[in-house]
């Protein structure tokens, strides 16, 4: 708990302490008006568009589940936002780029992929998948019994939709609105990629080129207070709505009658195009890696060496302390349920919700005005970074194991009062069996966020520190295209060979007592 206040604490008094007051009427200069605008209408649009394909596509999913692999693709979608995204940025620019499969159509349309429409499919292809996921969840939450009335009554598509499916999907709609709002209105490497101008800025975008490229570090505060106003309103929606855990499948799944039909045709074909699209970077990346001339020279170059090691150090100290500190919480959580305080417990699950409010890009800020203006300390290393990214990955390891945590708790807590069990013999003789599998899959998938992480890498890394997503970055930057394909699909064989082999271990690992 003391780390997480000191992470979050320091960089904000230091902000504090360096901001001039007298500025803050600057906000109302038109270049701030005209950022929040384009923050918010990017986001807006993303999350409709994100929001309308995801519902699409888990219906369609839904109705043709009897096809087999439907529900391995459905589980693989829970995981591909956890992917780095510049990977998918890349992807999307090798599709629909200058030189790109798809670019002719572009052409056709006088299009470009470098401004609003960049940033709007590169937001929908990272989040869509996981909308589909969550829409999913909720058809299979549906009971066997509405689903048999609305077949007795002859309810057939668009009609057996309105009355069964749309009330369903309803309940999340505020929730998954709010959330991709959120990750749209902080996203970071599709931005500065895609868009990056002055006419295609956001909040995000701009606080770190103020800091770094400007050193105007009182036009970034003015900017970072805007976006923690705006983020804690959208924030506090989300809070008051039911939070959807979409890592597993429910357990109640609802039966689905459909079979095979030629009447489904249009059905198939637009499935095949979702499919298509939802996984299209990721091929591309394989393609290209593959037929890239710099692979093997990348391979065992020192820079990719290097940004290697890094990018495994950072995985696995993130998503260690990241977990450490969730367990910290949960068992602080546990202790106020003892003193039976609802009341306190809502507050202090409100407090680690608000992380997502100190967006990554506003600590990194906090953090490099307080070594660089007040400690002179040009490059704080390695240790840094590892901090912000476990701090910030907590909400989401919070929510994976605090279900099946306070699940044990209330079912054992007068067993193991009763036979006398406490501390560490109790959490691994009771609780450990229960939470272990949720443990490590937020240790595996916090370890990989931290991994694609380019914020705070970008703040405090340097050409003797980088990871891959640094790598990637400036490679991208100095239009290196093939290294950065090379890197891009080492990249991505790092990543599940990394989820993969880490599970697998970690699920065999057990704890015992001498």
């Amino acid at each position: 708990m003391v780390i997480i206040i000191i992470t979050l604490i320091a960089p904000l008094l230091t902000i504090l302490l360096y901001y001039d007051f007298n500025s803050i009427l600057s906000s109302y200069q038109p270049y701030y008006l005209n950022v929040i605008k384009f923050s918010i209408f990017q986001a807006i649009i993303s999350s409709i568009v994100s929001v309308c394909m995801g519902i699409l596509f888990a219906h369609l999913l839904f109705k043709h589940s009897y096809i087999h692999g439907i529900n391995s693709l459905v589980n693989f979608l829970s995981f591909t936002f956890i992917l780095p995204t510049i990977i998918i940025v890349l992807g999307i620019i090798s599709i629909y780029g200058n030189s790109g499969y798809l670019n002719y159509i572009l052409e056709f349309f006088d299009l470009n992929i470098y401004g609003i429409l960049g940033i709007i499919i590169a937001h929908v292809l990272l989040n869509f998948p996981f909308v589909t996921r969550i829409i999913f969840q909720s058809l299979q939450d549906i009971s066997h019994d509405e689903w048999s009335l609305a077949k007795h009554n002859g309810l057939e598509g668009f009609a057996l939709f309105k009355t069964i499916e749309w009330p369903a999907i309803k309940k999340t709609l505020p929730t998954i609105l709010t959330m991709v709002f959120i990750l749209c209105f902080m996203s970071f490497a599709p931005v500065i990629i895609f868009g990056g101008g002055p006419n295609f800025s956001t909040l995000e975008i701009s606080i770190y080129q103020a800091l770094l490229f400007e050193y105007d570090f009182t036009k970034a505060i003015n900017l970072a207070f805007i976006q923690i106003i705006i983020c804690l309103v959208f924030l506090l929606i989300f809070l008051f709505q039911n939070r959807i855990s979409f890592f597993t499948l429910s357990e109640n799944r609802a039966s689905v009658t459909n079979t095979y039909s030629i009447r489904y045709l249009p059905d198939y074909l637009l499935l095949l195009l979702f499919i298509m699209f939802a996984f299209s970077p990721l091929v591309t990346i394989i393609l290209d890696g593959i037929q890239s001339p710099k692979l093997l020279k990348i391979a065992f170059s020192k820079s990719f060496l290097i940004a290697l090691t890094y990018t495994f150090i950072i995985s696995v100290a993130s998503g260690l302390l990241s977990i450490i500190l969730t367990l910290g919480l949960l068992s602080f959580g546990k202790n106020i349920f003892i003193k039976n305080s609802l009341k306190r417990f809502v507050v202090f699950e409100t407090y680690i919700y608000l992380l997502l409010v100190f967006s990554p890009v506003l600590i990194s800020s906090g953090f490099f005005i307080l070594f660089r203006q007040y400690l002179g300390i040009l490059n704080p290393g390695l240790w840094i970074v590892i901090l912000i990214n476990a701090v910030f990955t907590i909400p989401l390891s919070y929510s994976l194991i605090k279900s099946s945590f306070y699940k044990i708790f209330f079912e054992q807590d007068f067993l193991s009062q009763s036979l006398g069990l406490k501390g560490l013999t109790r959490f691994i003789l009771i609780e450990w069996p229960v939470i272990k599998i949720p443990v490590i899959t937020a240790f595996v998938v916090t370890s990989v966020i931290s991994t694609s992480d380019l914020v705070i890498i970008s703040f405090f890394g340097t050409n003797n520190f980088s990871t891959l997503s640094l790598l990637m970055f400036r490679l991208m930057g100095s239009y290196q295209i093939q290294e950065s394909q090379a890197v891009a699909l080492l990249f991505l064989i790092y990543c599940f060979i990394y989820f993969v082999i880490s599970y697998k271990l970690l699920t065999k690992l057990k704890i015992r007592i001498n």
